[in-house]
């Protein structure tokens, strides 16, 4: 099986140079690629959070439907108070 013979051909993951050319394996040009991609993508990940930061902060604390929310809210509560539970247990009868 093993005559000695050192094949450097059979190893998909070394780089290999061929008349003064480094040819790259496939392994190295899908990291390259890759980490290219994930770093661009956390770079674009990054600038879309900060531009979306920039937006909230340029909006106005309470809007009016979040106002008429609240008030509304105050009113259902204030009703809620004043709400007597009726009793359905039986008063006794005084005429017997």
């Amino acid at each position: 099986m093993n005559s000695g013979v050192k094949n450097d051909n059979f190893c998909p993951v070394k780089d290999k140079e061929i008349n003064g050319v480094l040819s790259m394996s496939w392994y190295s040009i899908f990291m390259i690629v890759g980490i290219t991609l994930v770093g661009g993508g956390w770079i674009a990940y990054l600038v879309y959070n900060h531009i979306m930061d920039k937006r909230e902060k340029q909006q106005p604390r309470k809007s009016q439907q979040l106002q008429k929310a609240n008030e509304s809210m105050v009113e259902y509560a204030q009703k809620l108070a004043k709400f007597k539970k009726k009793s359905y247990l039986k008063e006794p009868d005084d005429k017997q």
